[in-house]
């Protein structure tokens, strides 16, 4: 199972027994002075680059993009 939410959704006193379970979770927090502070003060050693990992190959290309048929209705409907 994976959770994803805000910190609106999130119940922190949770965390512990939901890992514990095996359920997964990614909830984004508002950059607070004290988050912001502590992660400033964090060694660098404790941060590294996520690779981000494709759920599926993709098999076809690029969406065109649909026609923006608005501003001809705005001639046509003489706006």
């Amino acid at each position: 199972i994976l959770l994803r939410g805000d910190t609106d959704f999130s119940l922190t006193a949770e965390f512990d027994r939901w890992d514990a379970d095996g359920v997964r979770f990614v909830f984004g927090y508002d950059a607070k002075a004290n988050l912001v502070e502590r992660a400033a003060g964090a060694p660098d050693a404790l941060y590294h680059e996520l690779a981000a990992r494709a759920e599926r190959q993709l098999t076809t290309g690029p969406r065109t993009r649909p026609a923006n048929v608005k501003d001809e209705v705005v001639r046509q409907r003489r706006f």
